[in-house]
């Protein structure tokens, strides 16, 4: 018995339904080419104390004010200044919140924006339209890293310390 073969019209069609794919996976990939979202590079240190010296970052106990009760600020990234009571409040529940100069580059917040999202829902990052001196402050519950620029060694001090104190509340 001999095996039909297939019919040209039936080829045509394969054919046009594989160009048509292989056009989108092109355009998809020009897509997110030329999206260039920085990315987060391996770690070169794994102790905190270490990282934040070589990024010039302070670390230190931070003291937090007492509030009244507030509403916490949801994990995410904010365009503008969150409040400091509902900021206070998330980090009692063991959120890292990110705060950052208002001048900072656009490169370096998307680094942030990078970084937070590793962690989505353990991370807040806003602006600090207050902050002075340091180019942007980490803090978790009672503690605090402070550094005066955002490049790759303070991306990396500030990954340690969160993978370090989050999820840490009274």
């Amino acid at each position: 018995m001999r095996a039909r073969r297939p019919s040209a019209a039936l080829l045509r069609y394969a054919a046009g339904w594989g160009l048509a794919g292989a056009v989108v996976a092109a355009a998809l990939l020009l897509l997110f080419r030329s999206s260039a979202v920085p990315e987060l590079r391996p770690l070169q240190q794994v102790e905190l104390s270490a990282a934040a010296r070589a990024a010039g970052c302070r670390l230190q106990p931070a003291a937090l004010p007492d509030r009244d009760p507030a509403r916490p600020v949801p994990a995410g990234v904010y365009d503008a200044p969150v409040p400091e009571g509902g900021t206070v409040a998330a980090l009692r529940r063991g959120l890292v919140v990110v705060t950052y100069r208002l001048e900072l580059g656009k490169e370096d917040r998307q680094r942030l924006e990078v970084l937070q999202k590793v962690v989505p829902r353990g991370t807040v990052l806003a602006p600090d339209g207050a902050a002075a001196g340091a180019a942007m402050r980490v803090r978790a519950w009672r503690m605090e890293l402070g550094c005066p620029r955002a490049d790759d060694r303070t991306i990396e001090a500030v990954r340690l310390f969160r993978g370090r104190y989050i999820g840490r509340r009274p």
